[in-house]
């Protein structure tokens, strides 16, 4: 854990999702440990693990999952079940990495919409 990779918030984010609670908070420690043992622990490290630490608080109450699932993905791109529903889903969970504040039904439908239309005019 480097703080220059995790300057980007959504970067934190996949980690601390990645990386799972017990794990990161032990890796946490063990990096303090680590750089006390070389003389004083830098201010740098002192606020990422500040911001890990938030991110981690946000993500423990934060509502589980996505506010759409596969019958929303398939009534409003008018697909049938299968694969794609699946890749649209996991379309929606990497941008609600990036825009947390977005995890809302109405919010991801019109993202849905827009982004299968950005699809369609690419291809």
């Amino acid at each position: 854990m480097f703080e220059d990779r995790l300057e980007r918030d959504a970067a934190l984010r996949r980690m601390v999702r990645r990386a799972g609670r017990d794990i990161l908070l032990d890796l946490l420690e063990l990096r303090r440990a680590d750089l006390a043992s070389r003389g004083t622990v830098p201010e740098s490290w002192l606020a990422c693990e500040a911001r890990i630490r938030r991110e981690l608080e946000r993500q423990a109450n934060a509502a589980p999952g996505l506010a759409i699932a596969g019958e929303d993905v398939m009534r409003t791109l008018s697909v049938a079940a299968g694969p794609e529903v699946g890749r649209w889903l996991a379309r929606a969970q990497r941008y609600v990495e990036e825009h947390p504040e977005q995890n809302e039904r109405r919010a991801l439908v019109a993202w849905l919409r827009e982004a299968d239309s950005r699809k369609r005019r690419e291809e």
